[in-house]
């Protein structure tokens, strides 16, 4: 036990010393202003979603299950980069399956839950988060 210990201990004072990010994570003034837009629509959807009760269904194992996955890895990709969303990439990557995978209904099927994953992976890929 006191082994694990030491070893988080010096893997904090790692972290600590070399951080994975080189970069700021947050700096609004070299943001362009449609990404300052999205910042908002987010910071607004995710303020709504912490208040929901937990309504999701399984991701499908086929393509558009790994669309998906995917999607979720790109924005975890933006964020280790340090890309314009990096300040957001987070609360993105949280907010996803709540608005994706959130059923229809409580006695809907795994069919409609593919189609609908379909559809609402398209409209986010088209930024119409509404």
């Amino acid at each position: 036990m006191l082994e694990t210990c030491l070893l988080t201990d010096n893997a904090i004072r790692i972290q600590r010393s070399k951080p994975y990010l080189q970069t700021p994570l947050c700096d609004l003034q070299d943001i362009p202003t449609e990404c300052l837009e999205l910042m908002e629509e987010i910071n607004n959807i995710y303020n709504e979603i912490v208040h929901w009760r937990k309504n999701i269904f399984e991701p499908p194992t086929s393509k558009i299950g790994r669309d998906f996955v995917s999607e979720l890895a790109l924005w975890l990709e933006h964020f280790n980069t340090g890309s314009v969303y990096q300040c957001i990439a987070v609360k993105i990557f949280i907010i996803l399956p709540a608005l994706l995978l959130q059923k229809p209904s409580a006695k809907s099927k795994a069919s409609e839950h593919t189609l609908l994953l379909k559809k609402r992976l398209e409209l986010w890929r088209q930024r119409d988060i509404k």
